[in-house]
This record gives structure tokens, sequence and C-alpha cells, in this order.
């Protein structure tokens, strides 16, 4: 019997081969069988191996606004092996645009020292004649732009992440300083800083490191550490103004201040010196003349005391009263017979020492662009994962919030990936989607342990941290 079935299988065989139709199914079925037995092998991990299949893939592949949200816990390890990162989208780039918020702007006259202030407490020193373009000095007016970033929900509206390199850094302060002349961006002079105070102050406990950053290809910030904090004790206060920002006291006095008739009858010269007191609400509250002539004090006060108002002297976003001194030089003989100096590095500043709170952290800095104070914080076990849906129109963010600190995802198409995470934490997911020339936002508080698959829910209602 087993001879005969042998026979009449070996006879389908030589069939087989003799016919062109069944020729092409013989092929195809061993190609099947050898296909079968590759597959059977590559299923044979080795003990070490990690898995990188599709259990991600699997349970991501839906990314249509899903009906219910969730967060699962699994534990297989899905790790980005052998996939590239998605590039930043412009739709994105533009939907970060319109959350953040508008640029403080100021405007710099490069012949003096400046100093200014912005909203949210940052002082930025810049020295007279600090500023390049092309290896030329600049002379003119410089357009300056800083943002502020000092909480969580400031580093997320500006699209900020605080994360590079697998490293992970909490931050005190970040800030972006950019200027530009006649519409072009320019940098500082080589061999030039300016010095950027943080409003915060520096614990004992804490190890500050000075960190730079700029943009990926991915949209994400990459820091570079400078390394530590080193303090620059300089009183970052900016001294009053006149009404136009760019006129200065000595050039608007000599302009004001008439030789008397009576000295011109008399002949009359002298040096003069007198001691401008400016308060608060940058009015001036008082004027010292020492003058050898009550017809030169007389001209003097009454000129002073005609000023418009000053906007006042500022110690952070602090209005301060301060004391200025002018010299000014009445010369019968001279072509120009007034002429007035005034050095606004001598100007005397008034406040209550004993009231104000610490010295903030004041960094210098030879570039501008992106500058941050942070910490970096220590890298524990076990470490947790997370991994949601994703595309090119979608970013996510994870909030440390106790440690002010905000992790990029890494964005690989179908999924987004946070990695390396410290356990135990408590974290709040964040997402921002483009549909339809529409942003969408996400948002969820979780318990980090070990690894989560969360399913977002979209809504139109702007996220606050």
């Amino acid at each position: 019997m087993h001879n005969k079935t042998t026979f009449e299988f070996v006879h389908f065989l030589n069939d087989l081969t003799h016919k062109p139709m069944y020729k092409l199914t013989l092929l195809a079925l061993l190609i099947i069988v050898l296909q079968a037995c590759s597959n059977k092998q590559s299923q044979e991990p080795a003990p070490d191996r990690v898995i990188t299949d599709t259990l991600a893939q699997q349970i991501l592949r839906t990314w249509d606004l899903p009906s219910k949200s969730g967060v699962q816990r699994v534990n297989a390890t899905v790790t980005p092996h052998e996939q590239v990162l998605m590039p930043f989208s412009k739709e994105l780039a533009e939907a970060y645009t319109e959350l953040a918020p508008q640029d403080e702007t100021f405007l710099l006259n490069t012949r003096f020292d400046n100093t200014i202030h912005g909203k949210k407490g940052t002082a930025v020193f810049f020295p007279a004649q600090c500023f390049a373009k092309n290896g030329a000095d600049i002379e003119g007016e410089v357009l300056v732009q800083l943002k502020e970033c000092y909480s969580a929900n400031d580093l997320w509206l500006e699209h900020i992440n605080t994360n590079s390199n697998t490293k992970v850094y909490s931050t005190k302060g970040a800030v972006s300083i950019l200027a530009f002349y006649e519409g072009q961006a320019v940098d500082l002079k080589e061999g030039m800083a300016v010095l950027v105070s943080f409003d915060v102050e520096e614990k004992a406990e804490e190890k500050l490191l000075l960190t730079v950053g700029g943009r990926q290809f991915d949209g994400t910030m990459q820091w570079k550490n400078l390394g530590k904090v080193n303090h620059e004790k300089k009183e970052m206060v900016a001294a009053p103004k006149l009404f136009l920002p760019e006129l200065r006291l000595a050039d608007y006095l000599t302009e004001k201040i008439n030789y008397p008739d009576e000295a011109k009858r008399n002949e009359l010269s002298a040096k003069v010196t007198a001691t401008i007191e400016i308060d608060q609400q940058g009015t001036v509250k008082k004027v010292m003349v020492n003058s050898p002539y009550k017809t030169f004090r007389d001209e003097l006060e009454n000129t002073i005391y005609a000023i418009p108002k000053f906007t006042p002297a500022q110690r952070g976003n602090e209005a301060i009263s301060c004391k200025m001194a002018i010299e000014v030089n009445f010369d019968i003989r001279q072509k120009h017979q007034v002429s007035v100096s005034a050095n606004e590095k001598d100007i005397v500043y008034l406040f209550d020492h004993q009231n104000t709170k610490s010295e903030p952290i004041t960094v210098s800095s030879t570039r501008l662009g992106w500058l941050a104070c942070q910490e970096l914080l220590p890298t524990t076990a076990p470490t947790a994962q997370v991994v949601l849906p994703n595309d090119e129109h979608t970013d996510f963010k994870l909030i440390l919030k106790s440690k002010n600190a905000v992790v990029a995802a890494e964005n690989y198409g179908s999924h987004a990936q946070f990695s390396s995470l410290p356990s135990g934490e408590k974290a709040t997911l964040v997402g921002l989607k483009v549909i339809d020339g529409e942003n969408y936002f996400f948002q969820q508080i979780i318990q980090l342990d070990r690894q989560h698959i969360v399913t977002p829910i979209w809504s139109k209602k702007r996220v606050v941290i």
C-alpha cells in the first residue's frame, strides 16, 4: 500500500513538471514553504534581544480622533531601533507661533550702554558698541527681541523642551535674546558680552549650569552645557530716560539752556554743577545747583524743573528713585557758549537694600539666542516609558511640573515615544495637533510606572498647565 502511494505521488509530480500551468503552481508552493521556514527562524529571538516588533504599532495604527482615551500598561519595551525621527512640519511651527506670547521689543542706541527689563523680571545689559554685522561695527539703533520662560506653561507655549541627549534638565529660567539692524539679524561683536540677570535665586544645594540652545530639524531644542554658572557681580539697574528714549539728558539741556542776559552784559563765565533727584514716578523732585553766580543758578533750576516727566530708573521690574549729576560750562568766549556733560555711570540709585530680595542669578554670554540656567536631574532606576499614536501634524510634550522640566517626545511617524523617565513621578502629557488648519489640544495626568500606551482625546480647548 505504501509503495503504491509513493508511485502515485511521483507520477503526480511528473505530470506537474510537464505542464506549464502546473510548473507555476509548484513554484509558488515552494516559495510559500521557504518563506514560512524563514519566518519561523526569525520568530525565535535571542534571549537578550530587546523587543522592537509591532506591539506599539498594532495598538497605534488608528490615528483618527479616538472615541475614548485611556492609559494601558504593558511589559514589552518599544525602542526606536532602526527608525528615523520625523522632521517638524510647517503646520506645527505655525501653530506654536500662534500660541506663543508676543515678543517684547526694545530699541537701543548702540553709542551708549543699555539695560532692558522684561515683564517677567529678566534684565539684560548691553555695553556700548557691542553689535557687529559681517565683522563691522554697527552705529545707530538696534532692535532687540526678548522672550522669557520661567514656568512650565511658559516653556510649553514657546515650544521649549528641557531634555537633550538623554539628559533632562530642571529649568530655573530660559530667555531668548535676538538683535536686528535694518531688518537683518546681527550678533555680538567678537570679544563683547552681555550680562543676563534671571529673576530667580540660587539655593545653596543647587548645582546650576549655563546652557545655550538651538533648534533641531525635528523641532526639538538641543542644549549645550557651558559649565557651572558663574555669578557676575553687577547691579542690574536702568537709568531714567527722557520722553524720547534715544534722547540724552546732556544733549537736551545743551539745547534748552540759555545764556542769561545778565551774564552776557557783565561778561560772566563759570562752571556750574547740579544734582538732580528723580522720584519713582519720574518727576524731578529736587535740584541742587552749585554756582558762583545766582543768574546761572536760576537759569539751570528753571530749565531742569521744566523737563517733561522721565521714565523712572528701574531695578528689575521695580521703579526706583535716583540722583544724577551734571556739569554745565557757561563760557561767553566760546562759539558754543553752553555745554553740558552728564555721566550715567555716576548715577546714584536710591532703594532700600534691606527690603529687597537676594541677588538674582546674573551670567555673562558672548552669544545671542536661547540661554538657560538649568540643573541636571539625576538618573533614577527603574525608568518609565510612554508611547502615543502620532503623525507629522502632531506634537507631544511631557511635563514634570514639580521639576519645572519639559520633555519632548521622539517622533517616529506612527508613534511618539518618551523614554528613560523617572518612575514614580506624576507627569502631565500635553499635545498639539493640526487638523484641517485648526488646532486641537490634549492634556492628561499620569503616574509614571514602567510602560504606558496612551490614547489621547483631542479638544479645541487650549491647554493651561
